[in-house]
């Protein structure tokens, strides 16, 4: 079993090749495997890092830093390490690298000399830009009008893709779009997406999740201090049940789900919730369709070239006028002749929200909407 806890804040010598690693902004997961390092970075994408590249002094110090690490994160802890407690995870944050979540798997379990060890990095700004962006055809300047205008709408919108895509970070950045005077409520197991930090103007708060009190007992007491958003890193279990119950309220809702597609979300929410029998799972799945409107599903490779991610496919979700369940894509990339496809948006839930928000929707005009 895991032993879990956030470490002592003070700084921890990871020496001096990890610490470069660590200092680099695009650089988000670094894994300690067998001696060697394995980089994940959102420009040149995953790859084995060099380690020739240094001194024999720094090689060794880097060795002997794998090899002690996981007792000195226990004595921090107060926990055992050892063969009867094989794995640990902490995490804590550094201003000048940001949080730092540290999972350890002892020798023992990974027939090595070495600990396997894995640090995930969540730097507290946001990375991307709109010109970054467009220039990198992560997505078109039409998408980007987009989500603003469904945010400003007050749409609940699901965030799609595979570990590594960018999930939060693209809540990180779109929730620049809300209104200034609606309070945010963030809910993480992991501090990742720092709203309160990146937006200073805005009214934010942020919960993590422990043991005693996971996703739901916070999704339920959030409720009470009445904020506008509710934010999600990570739908993973039962809690989904907990935001749709939210969303019925009035409550509005900005999540990331690990999904292979947009259309593919409600079917994802509907297994998590992990339905009784087949009537219970119908409901859901309505309710689903009622409460949220848009899917995002970021698409994300990585090859020689580096680490690609775009936005390939954005699809709504509701009920039409005899109450079936509707998806519609609305956008999507065309992957054979490179280019993105629009086209209307059909849910009368969104166009109304559109209106009651007095959102500014020219842009969507001969896009998304009729001219």
């Amino acid at each position: 079993m895991a032993e879990s806890n956030v470490f002592s804040f003070d700084p921890l010598d990871f020496g001096d090749i990890l610490s470069q690693l660590l200092r680099k902004e695009t650089i988000t997961n670094i894994n300690c495997w067998y001696g060697r390092i394995i980089v994940s970075d959102n420009i040149k994408g995953e790859y084995v890092y060099d380690l020739n590249s240094h001194s024999r002094e720094e090689i060794d110090e880097f060795y002997d830093v794998i090899s002690k690490l996981p007792n000195r994160l226990a004595n921090r802890m107060v926990i055992s390490y050892n063969e009867g407690s094989p794995i640990i995870d902490a995490e804590t944050e550094y201003n000048d690298i940001g949080r730092l979540r540290v999972n350890v798997i002892h020798p023992c379990l990974n027939g090595s000399n070495y600990p396997a060890i894995s640090i995930r990095k969540a730097l507290m700004k946001v990375r991307i830009t709109k010109e970054d962006m467009i220039n990198s055809n992560y997505i078109s300047e039409e998408i980007l009008y987009l989500i603003k205008a469904l945010i400003e709408g007050g749409n609940n919108i699901m965030i799609a893709g595979i570990t590594g895509s960018g999930k939060t970070e693209l809540l990180r950045y779109i929730a620049r779009y809300i209104k200034d005077n609606e309070a945010i409520i963030t809910i993480e197991d992991t501090r990742e997406a720092y709203l309160e930090q990146n937006y200073p103007n805005k009214y934010v708060m942020a919960l993590k999740s422990t043991e005693e009190q996971g996703f739901s007992e916070l999704i339920r007491a959030c409720l009470r201090q009445n904020p506008r958003w509710i934010c999600v890193s990570e739908t993973r279990s039962e809690e989904v049940l907990d935001l749709l119950n939210a969303t019925e309220t009035g409550h509005k809702l900005i999540s990331t789900i690990h999904a292979d597609s947009a259309k593919a979300i409600p079917s994802r929410m509907v297994s998590m919730a992990k339905a009784k029998d087949g009537s219970e799972a119908t409901r859901i799945y309505k309710q689903v369709y009622e409460n949220l409107d848009i899917g995002i599903y970021i698409y994300y490779y990585s090859d020689n070239s580096g680490s690609h991610r775009m936005i390939a496919e954005i699809c709504e979700f509701y009920l039409d006028e005899t109450n079936k369940t509707r998806s519609h894509v609305i956008s999507e990339y065309d992957f054979i002749n490179n280019k993105y496809i629009y086209n209307n948006i059909e849910s009368n839930k969104i166009k109304q929200n559109f209106i009651k928000g007095r959102v500014d929707t020219t842009k969507l005009k001969g896009v998304f909407l009729n001219a």
